[in-house]
């Protein structure tokens, strides 16, 4: 059997089952390679990806209780011996095997693997300050590469507030509304914004000439129905 070619492709080969059976799929999210949301209500399965099952997947997976994180911590991997499954479950990981979702890689008498059935008997997280953060829209980019480009809360939050700038034009925005959107005041007042002229309580606009930082982030633009930056 021919190897994957990449962690990506593997990833894809899980996303594609994870669609197929009605899950949300967020890639590169929270610190996961992919992070799969269960419709109804809202389990999520964080997943570690490796082309080799080793002990650095296994460490990846390792998130503290008393950080955010999912219900499921999962390593997925191409195939893995007992021994790696043993180490696995002992630490409360769900094993994926790959080659278990991928029709192409079957033998013709076996049926891809299914997720509700892996979930049923998969270990439980919980986790105290609760689930992952998840974007308001489901990005489209790949899972399981290298420096990968992740949305944040801030980023996105960023991308509502450059908006609002830009539909305000001179009138600016006021601390408060900068504020309401969970942004610290000063960081923008510091980097991107000016005082308009003879406010009071100030509002702020863009400085002159300033590129306002959504620019570098175009694809949450587009997954909040924002208009393109100019």
């Amino acid at each position: 059997m021919e190897p994957y070619a990449s962690e990506a492709a593997m990833c894809e080969v899980l996303r594609a089952a994870a669609l197929a059976e009605g899950w949300t799929p967020y890639p590169e999210q929270s610190g996961w390679d992919l992070l799969l949301v269960r419709p109804g209500d809202g389990l999520q399965m964080g997943v570690q990806a490796k082309l080799q099952p080793n002990v650095d997947v296994l460490a990846q997976t390792l998130v503290g209780d008393r950080e955010k994180g999912p219900d499921i911590h999962a390593v997925l991997v191409p195939t893995c011996s007992r021994a790696f499954g043993d180490v696995a479950r002992a630490l409360n990981l769900l094993v994926l095997e790959a080659a278990d979702f991928d029709a192409t890689r079957l033998a013709p008498w076996k049926h891809p693997a299914m997720l509700p059935e892996l979930v049923e008997l998969a270990p439980r997280r919980i986790h105290l300050p609760g689930r992952c953060w998840v974007p308001p829209f489901v990005p489209t980019g790949p899972a399981g590469v290298p420096a990968p480009c992740q949305v944040t809360p801030w980023k996105v939050n960023a991308a509502r507030l450059c908006a609002l700038l830009r539909e305000r034009g001179e009138a600016g925005v006021t601390t408060r509304e900068i504020k309401a959107l969970e942004l610290a005041p000063s960081t923008w007042q510091r980097n991107w914004l000016d005082k308009v002229p003879g406010t009071s309580p100030p509002r702020w606009r863009p400085c002159a000439g300033v590129k306002l930082p959504d620019v570098d982030f175009p694809e949450v633009v587009t997954g909040l129905g924002l208009p393109a930056p100019r």
